[in-house]
C-alpha cells in the first residue's frame, strides 16, 4: 500500500476510532500503525462534530477512554484540521493542540493525571544581586557569621558580607530561616522575607510578602517589627502567623502566644493569644482567631473549617503551583476537615470531589492549571 493510500486508510480508521466503531480487526490494524508510525500525522475532519469546541471535546473524551483501556501504548498522535491529539498514556499525559486552517494556535494544553505536592524550595538573593538556589534536601538556613543550612553545611563556599538579603519561596515551595538574633521564620509558598544579616542595636526590622510563621527571640531592648502591606507588627518575644499575600483583600496577623500590637492607617490594636488582627480597606480590627486552622500549613496540613471553595482553591494553587480557572456556574461550596499537604494533588482532589467538585488538570506551556467546573 502506498503512503498516500495508507494515510487515507489511517484517517478513516482514526475517525472511526474516535466514535468507537472499529472492529477487532481494524483495531489491531490501528494499533499496529500506532506502534510503528507514532510520528505520522493523521487528519480527522472537522465535520464529524457540530463545532470546533465539540470536536475538541470529543477528541478529549475518546483519549480519556483510550488511556484507561490501553495503558501499554506509549504515544498516540492524531492530528486534525481543527484539533490534533497526542496521547502519552504511559506517563498519564494527554495533549490537545488546536489548529485552524492548518496554522497552529498558540494555545495548547496537556491534561494531567496528577501533580506532586510542594517541597522545600527557595532562592536566596544577596545585596549584590547574587541569586542562590537553596538545597531542596534542607529545611532551611541559619544566618550567623556564615550562612549555613540547618545541618551546619555552608551555603556559600566563601564568606560574603551582605547587609540585606531576601529569601523567596516560589509557588510549590516552603523554607525556614533562623535570623541572626535567633528568631525563626517559616515561609509558606509564594512568599518572600527581606532581612539584614545583623540587626541594629535598637530594633529588629524585617519585611514580609506572602505568609510566614514567626517565633521571635525575646529581646526587651530591641523590639521586633514586621512590615507588610502597609501595616507594622511590633513584638518583643512571641509566636504568630502573618498572611499578607498580594492580591488578597485581607492582611491577617494571628497571635499564637505572647503579645503584640499591629498598626496600620493611623489605627492600632493589641492582640492576646487566640486573637487576630484584620486589615482590609484601610480598616484595622481584632477578632477571635481559628489558630489551628491558620497555622495548619506550618504543621503540614490543609485545615478547612467551612472554607469557601475559592479560598480553598487558592491555598491549593500556591502549594501545588497551579493557576485556577472557573468555568460555568460553579456552585457555592464549603469544605471542612484536614488533609495532609504531602499528598499528591489527585488524592486531595479525590477527597474534595466527595463534596461534588468537578475538575480537570491541564498544562498550558509551563503553567499547570486546575479547571473547576459545575
Amino acid at each position: 500500500m502506498g503512503k498516500s493510500d495508507q494515510n487515507t486508510r489511517m484517517q478513516d480508521l482514526a475517525s472511526r476510532w474516535l466514535n468507537g466503531s472499529l472492529s477487532e480487526t481494524e483495531q489491531r490494524e490501528f494499533d499496529d500503525w500506532f506502534s510503528s508510525s507514532v510520528n505520522t500525522p493523521i487528519f480527522i475532519q472537522e465535520h464529524i462534530a457540530s463545532s470546533k469546541e465539540m470536536h475538541c471535546r470529543t477528541l478529549l473524551e475518546r483519549v480519556y477512554k483510550e488511556a484507561k483501556i490501553r495503558r501499554r501504548h506509549r504515544r498516540l498522535r492524531v492530528c486534525g484540521a481543527v484539533a490534533a491529539v497526542l496521547l502519552a498514556a504511559l506517563v498519564g499525559l494527554y495533549v490537545v493542540y488546536e489548529k485552524v486552517n492548518m496554522n497552529v494556535d498558540s494555545s495548547h494544553f496537556v491534561v494531567l493525571e496528577d501533580v506532586a505536592p510542594g517541597t522545600n524550595k527557595a532562592v536566596l538573593t544577596l545585596a549584590d544581586g547574587t541569586v542562590l538556589d537553596l538545597n531542596s534536601d534542607q529545611e532551611g538556613i541559619v544566618i550567623g557569621d556564615e550562612i549555613t543550612y540547618t545541618d551546619g553545611r555552608r551555603v556559600l563556599d566563601e564568606h560574603r558580607s551582605s547587609s540585606l538579603m531576601m529569601l523567596n519561596t516560589p509557588k510549590g515551595g516552603q523554607y525556614q530561616i533562623v535570623l541572626s538574633d535567633g528568631s525563626k521564620v517559616w515561609l509558606n509558598a509564594a512568599s518572600s522575607l527581606k532581612y539584614p544579616t545583623a540587626f541594629s542595636s535598637e530594633e529588629r526590622i524585617i519585611e514580609l510578602e506572602g505568609e510566614g510563621y514567626f517565633e521571635v527571640a525575646k529581646d526587651s531592648k530591641r523590639p521586633f517589627k514586621v512590615l507588610c502591606r502597609g501595616q507594622e507588627i511590633n513584638v518583643l518575644g512571641t509566636a504568630f502567623n502573618v498572611s499578607a499575600y498580594p492580591g488578597e483583600r485581607e492582611v491577617k496577623t494571628t497571635l499564637v502566644r505572647g503579645s503584640l500590637s499591629v498598626s496600620a492607617h493611623h489605627s492600632s490594636v493589641t492582640l492576646k493569644p487566640g486573637e487576630e488582627s484584620v486589615y482590609i480597606d484601610n480598616q484595622l480590627y481584632a477578632r477571635i482567631a481559628d489558630v489551628e486552622r491558620t497555622i495548619g500549613w506550618k504543621e503540614g496540613l490543609f485545615r478547612f473549617s467551612h472554607t469557601e471553595l475559592k479560598k480553598a482553591m487558592t491555598e491549593l494553587s500556591r502549594w501545588y503551583n497551579l493557576d485556577i480557572e472557573y468555568r460555568g456556574a460553579v456552585p457555592t461550596t464549603y469544605f471542612s476537615g484536614e488533609i495532609e499537604r504531602n499528598l499528591h494533588l489527585s488524592s486531595v482532589l479525590g477527597i474534595l470531589k466527595e463534596s461534588g467538585l468537578h475538575f480537570r488538570l491541564e498544562l498550558h506551556g509551563s503553567t499547570q492549571k486546575l479547571i473547576i467546573m459545575p
